[in-house]
């Protein structure tokens, strides 16, 4: 009776992530498709270099939108960039890896892979002493390497850069105007949960 039991929950699973996968298709981008993302990459990499905050939203998931609203948003963008303990700059984002693409009731999802460089200029504050401000951004150097995983902390003067290879999800859904980009991270699993359907989290989240 207990091997019975097991088989038919075991049928069921299977048909049922059969028909998830069902819902699930790979396709191949055509060239121009490619171009366009690749346009539209460097659209955003320009727009976050130039720190034009308006537009780097548009180019966010609608849905991810509402989880915070717009003015806040710029609000942490603007104090991301400059606050009284350091600026930052973006030097580098360049694709390097169109990856899988799927499409899930219409909606296109494609990672790109892309390598990035961005730098924290570390301001020194009043009253602190040279040795004291080279101590503090050698510190900043030991906490960024274990808060950026995978990347590449290397000190450079007053500032510390952080580079490496990364991905960013791209959305072409029929119902924007545009394509949609939101940066990919196994780390953000609880928002990608919120904001996109179960089988799509599940294709995304797969090795």
């Amino acid at each position: 009776m207990k091997k019975t039991i097991l088989l038919v929950a075991l049928l069921i699973f299977t048909g049922i992530y059969a028909q998830t996968n069902d819902l699930v298709t790979y396709t191949d981008l055509s060239k121009e498709k490619v171009n366009l993302i690749k346009e539209e990459f460097t659209v955003y990499f320009n727009n976050v270099k130039q720190q034009d905050w308006e537009k780097v939203i548009d180019k966010m998931h609608p849905d991810f939108l509402e989880m915070m609203s717009r003015d806040n948003l710029i609000l942490q963008m603007n104090n991301a960039f400059d606050n009284e303990i350091f600026t930052t700059s973006f030097t580098k984002m360049e694709i390097q890896e169109v990856k899988k693409t799927f499409s899930y009731e219409q909606v296109l999802y494609t990672k790109v892979g892309y390598s990035s460089s961005f730098t924290f200029h570390f301001k020194k504050t009043e009253g602190q002493t040279d040795e004291e401000f080279n101590v503090y951004v050698d510190n900043m150097t030991g906490i960024y390497n274990n808060q950026f995983k995978g990347q590449t902390i290397t000190r450079k003067g007053d500032g510390i850069i952080v580079e490496g290879n990364k991905e960013i999800l791209v959305i072409d859904n029929p119902d924007y105007e545009e394509l949609k980009m939101l940066e990919y991270d196994s780390g953000l699993k609880m928002v990608y949960d919120i904001i996109f359907p179960k089988a799509v989290v599940t294709e995304l989240t797969k090795e």
